[in-house]
């Protein structure tokens, strides 16, 4: 039985398009080819914001978003902390990061660890961020049951195991000292630079 196609409208064009159903919204992106100051790094569906990797099954608007709106800088933000978790346990294994609050173009975070207050470990979480981001890698979303996303969180020592027990919808971080050391991430001014650099220092 062939599939019925049907149609999806593009917010930033004004255009609608044709699709067979299926297609990611980066797809209909390359169909659409609206024109954004930047590329996308996500998209409204039905007013709703969706991953470039949402696939489409029926009549939608849609409106591709890149950094220069809130809610592709968001995603991008989102993005840059994975980055950033990832880089720190490659350099320190073990260290905790926790993110705060916003500042002035960036984001209060702390760290549990003061190895990371060394100029060396600075240069190398630099560095290693940069690596990722050359990379290209993707993110992949996986869902799962609770309890099983409660025992990663545990095993990567970001839950308390007491409450975790008789808590199986919450995670719950683990409080932090006075003792943990302080991390500026600035964000990018120009989108041809990721980040403008990590500042650290005690509390």
């Amino acid at each position: 039985m062939e599939k019925e196609q049907f149609d999806v409208y593009c917010v930033n064009t004004g255009k609608t398009i044709r699709v067979n159903g299926g297609e990611s919204l980066l797809e209909i992106y390359k169909l659409a080819n609206p024109r954004l100051a930047h590329r996308p790094i996500c998209a409204y569906v039905n007013n709703k914001t969706e991953e470039l990797k949402y696939r489409v099954f029926g009549p939608k608007d849609i409106e591709f978003l890149d950094i220069s709106h809130p809610a592709g800088m968001r995603t991008y933000v989102r993005s840059l902390c994975f980055v950033m978790y990832k880089a720190i346990n490659d350099i320190i294994p073990g260290t905790r990061l926790r993110i705060e609050h916003s500042l002035s173009h960036g984001y209060y975070c702390l760290l549990d660890n003061e190895n990371a207050l060394k100029p060396e470990s600075i240069d190398k979480i630099k560095h290693r961020m940069a690596e990722i981001i050359a990379a290209d890698i993707p993110f992949k979303k996986i869902e799962c049951h609770t309890a099983d996303a409660i025992e990663v969180f545990r095993e990567q020592g970001m839950v308390d195991n007491r409450i975790a027990e008789n808590h199986t919808r919450i995670i719950y971080p683990i409080p932090y000292s006075r003792r943990s050391c302080r991390l500026v991430l600035q964000l990018a001014d120009s989108v041809d630079r990721i980040f403008t650099g990590i500042r650290f220092g005690k509390i």
